[in-house]
Parts: C-alpha cells; sequence; structure tokens
C-alpha cells in the first residue's frame, strides 16, 4: 500500500508563495503581508535609522504631507535633489 508523503510546512509555504501571492479562503495575515512587503523591497531597498532633531523631524513630516508622500520617500526626493544640484555644480566647473 502506497503512503501519502506529506510536505513539510515551510515547502508549502514556500510553494504558495511562488504560485500565489493569496490564499483563497484565507487570505494572508497582516503579519504575512508586512512580511512579504518587506522582502520585496530589500531587493532595491534599504533600511535607515536615524536620531534627527525634533524641529527636523518635525519638518519633515509636514514637507512630506504637503507633497503627498510618505517620510522615506520625502527623504529620498531630498537626497536625490542635494546629489544632483551638487554633481551639476561639480561637472560644469
Amino acid at each position: 500500500m502506497k503512503q501519502e508523503v506529506k510536505p513539510d510546512e515551510s515547502a508549502r509555504d514556500e510553494l504558495a508563495e511562488k504560485t500565489r501571492s493569496y490564499r483563497k479562503g484565507s487570505p494572508a495575515s497582516a503579519a504575512e503581508r508586512k512580511r512579504n512587503s518587506l522582502k520585496r523591497l530589500a531587493k532595491t531597498h534599504r533600511a535607515l535609522h536615524a536620531m534627527i532633531l525634533i524641529e527636523h523631524k518635525e519638518a519633515l513630516a509636514r514637507m512630506a504631507d504637503r507633497e503627498g508622500m510618505t517620510q522615506g520617500k520625502m527623504l529620498e526626493k531630498l537626497i536625490a535633489e542635494g546629489f544632483f544640484r551638487r554633481h551639476k555644480r561639480h561637472v560644469h566647473k
């Protein structure tokens, strides 16, 4: 008699992740969605943890809110603008 072989949970989870991003009848939990989101972001982004002055943090929050973006996106924009402005100055000298 042939015995049914059940894959272990990690192999099953890995297979499910590769085949579809949802589970019929059992949607992914918030923790699973967060984990998957961070895994996708890790391919192109790196975490930044920093302590900054309260007034600078509040200014960042206001700028981001005015632009309709997250504070992280606002930081990326400011860094890119500063980099390109500085780079442009050096190129023309």
